[in-house]
C-alpha cells in the first residue's frame, strides 16, 4: 500500500500515482551496484 490518506481522495491518489511512476522509472534504470531511489524526488544514490 502507497499513500497518505491525511491528504484526501484526490491528493492521496495523485501522491500514491507518483510513487508508482518513480518506482517503473526506478526499473527502467541499469544499476551495476545497490543502489536506492526516492520515489518522490527520483534521487538515485550508489
Amino acid at each position: 500500500m502507497v499513500g497518505d490518506p491525511s491528504l484526501g481522495p484526490d491528493k492521496d491518489h495523485a501522491y500514491g500515482l507518483q510513487i508508482v511512476r518513480g518506482a517503473l522509472r526506478a526499473l527502467q534504470m541499469p544499476v551495476d551496484a545497490p543502489t536506492l531511489f526516492d520515489p518522490l524526488t527520483m534521487d538515485v544514490r550508489s
